[in-house]
């Protein structure tokens, strides 16, 4: 089974429409694909969202809604992985060698200990729309779909065969 670990700027999009909204719906319809995102998560979703309300980009109802529907998901499709303190010291490490931040480092860390999950005929995927922890987790050794760049189609697509 394929794998794909969201971080948050990744998952909004699946609940507020923008720029990669598209590629990331994709993902979520691929048959045979396990989703895994981290307990933080939730916290940064709803931060993220409450901020674009703020901002005014999202109203009251839409911010509503896109929760509700978030945290349906999150029970029904995805693979939680729990805050662990072993990830936080594997996120300082990662903070320091590639100056993220704190948010940032612990995703990747989290996402570095679910490749323990795949099997060698797996494909696992950081799904990502930060261009700093992209090429971060690159540099790390994982496959990385940023749904904002042009290639994401084609890498959308290899992760269907």
């Amino acid at each position: 089974m394929n794998l794909c670990y969201f971080d948050t700027s990744a998952i909004v999009k699946r609940y507020h429409t923008e720029l990669g909204t598209e590629i990331v719906d994709g993902l979520f319809e691929l048959p045979g694909v396990g989703l895994i995102t981290s307990l933080w998560t939730v916290l940064e979703f709803i931060a993220a969202l409450s901020a674009k309300k703020k901002r005014k980009e999202l109203s009251a109802h839409a911010l509503g809604a896109a929760i509700s529907d978030f945290s349906k998901e999150i029970e029904d499709r995805f693979t939680l992985r729990e805050l662990e303190s072993n990830y936080l010291w594997s996120a300082a490490r990662l903070a320091l060698d590639h100056g993220l931040t704190s948010a940032d480092s612990y995703h990747l860390a989290t996402a570095l200990d679910c490749l323990n999950l795949t099997s060698r005929s797996d494909r696992f995927a950081f799904v990502c729309a930060d261009d700093a922890l992209c090429r971060a987790a690159a540099k790390q050794g994982l496959f990385v779909l940023n749904p904002v760049t042009k290639d994401a189609p084609k890498l959308l697509d290899s992760l269907s065969g």
